[in-house]
């Protein structure tokens, strides 16, 4: 909803979530038994936009005067608009006996007869509402009454779990962009290293150029390669950082692409190459060849990929210089993508094996980590509709894999 919407709104209201089908079709189930029940031609599911009110759910029965997706007018003396500007219940037995409702727009209808129940959100924004409605006087029982107020009650039940799935979306973006932040704070000494190269080799270049035109002896051919170096160093720079800004980029609304498995594998071999090399690891990295393209969140995939390459690390610093193996492979399986990172390091004990993915549970020191990133990483993949798998022997070492939909990344003929 845009700010002039909220502006010129008469209620205060949550207008951004859109209802799943599966929430409506229940609904309608349910108005449908309630108008039943109670005897009348219309069960409705109400709600209100910034100046207008919907009929979201109507009960399917033949005389129903109202449709689903009917919109009309607020300040026009709707019942519906008296139950959401007190938030309370609504009973009128007879509309045509009461000069309060005598320009009421559903008269001209027939329904002369109502009994509403406010609907909110659970952070108390108004919703619309649930109603009944008859075309003879109908002063509704007790049970009547307390019927459709438990009908109110079961569609309230669908807000809240809508509202607190958004919440927990919400959330998990938020923990991920944080999680992407401290991971720039691991990889910035890597990304400085990296870019370190091609402004050495642009210094170096730039200086030889200088000298060419300061002692005015211009080869040609040999000022034309010194430029390209530069230009090529400077490309690979421009890469480089462009990789770091969509790394850091809001990752609230997730979209994915088709990107060269190829692509994908190098720039994490440029994220850890600074491990790799300080470390003196032996890191190897495989793609089957039946795999030409991953469709997946770049950034978001990135970030699963070298979290389970930091651990890597992490459990290989004890072993022998010459004993430090991580292998990535990326492998077709069962129509899903697999990503395994297979270390021979300390391994993970059998105990705390299924704690591993528990938000703030780490087996490292405080000041090495805080134990988000297998519980971020475990988020971004079931998101992605994929699962983790984890096989680990103390002191033999640990392979971690997860699995992401093939859709197509099959390579063709």
């Amino acid at each position: 909803m845009s700010q002039q919407e909220q502006t010129d709104s008469k209620y205060d209201i949550y207008d951004e979530l859109e209802l799943p089908e599966t929430l409506l079709k229940n609904w309608q189930s349910t108005i449908d038994l309630m108008a039943k029940l109670v005897n009348v031609p219309a069960g409705l599911v109400m709600r209100v936009h910034p100046r207008e009110i919907e009929v979201l759910v109507a009960s399917s029965n033949p005389d129903n005067v109202y449709k689903p997706n009917e919109k009309a007018d607020l300040d026009t003396n709707l019942y519906c608009e008296t139950v959401m500007d007190t938030q309370d219940q609504l009973l009128v037995p007879n509309a045509l006996k009461d000069p309060k409702w005598q320009h009421n727009p559903d008269i001209p209808l027939g329904m002369i007869s109502y009994l509403g129940f406010p609907l909110s959100w659970p952070n108390g924004k108004i919703f619309g509402t649930v109603c009944v409605l008859d075309k003879k006087e109908n002063a509704y029982s007790s049970t009547y009454i307390e019927l459709v107020r438990q009908f109110r009650d079961n569609v309230q039940l669908g807000l809240q779990a809508m509202y607190d799935k958004q919440q927990l979306e919400l959330a998990q973006n938020q923990l991920i962009q944080s999680a992407k932040f401290t991971a720039l704070g691991t990889m910035s000494s890597s990304l400085a290293h990296e870019l370190n190269q091609p402004l050495g080799v642009i210094d170096m270049s730039s200086a030889m150029a200088l000298d060419m035109t300061n002692n005015g002896v211009v080869d040609k051919d040999s000022l034309t390669n010194e430029l390209n170096s530069i230009r090529d160093q400077v490309s690979r720079a421009s890469e480089i950082i462009k990789n770091l800004r969509e790394y850091s980029h809001d990752s609230t609304g997730i979209e994915t692409e088709d990107i060269p498995a190829d692509d994908l594998v190098r720039i994490i071999e440029v994220l850890s190459k600074k491990y790799v090399e300080e470390h003196q690891l032996h890191f190897s990295y495989s793609i089957d060849p039946a795999i030409s393209t991953i469709n997946v969140n770049k950034t978001e995939i990135e970030q699963v990929i070298l979290n389970l390459l930091l651990n890597a690390f992490y459990a290989t610093r004890d072993n022998p210089r010459d004993e430090r193996d991580i292998q990535l492979t990326i492998t077709p399986e069962n129509k899903m993508i697999r990503f395994t990172v297979e270390d021979n390091g300390s391994g993970i004990k059998h105990e705390i094996l299924d704690k591993i993915f528990d938000p703030f549970f780490t087996t490292k020191p405080p000041n090495q980590g805080v134990g988000l990133g297998l519980a971020i990483s475990n988020v971004i993949v079931k998101r992605s509709g994929g699962h983790f798998k984890v096989t680990s022997k103390a002191d033999k070492g640990t392979a971690v894999s997860f699995y992401l939909p093939q859709q197509g990344n099959k390579r063709q003929g």
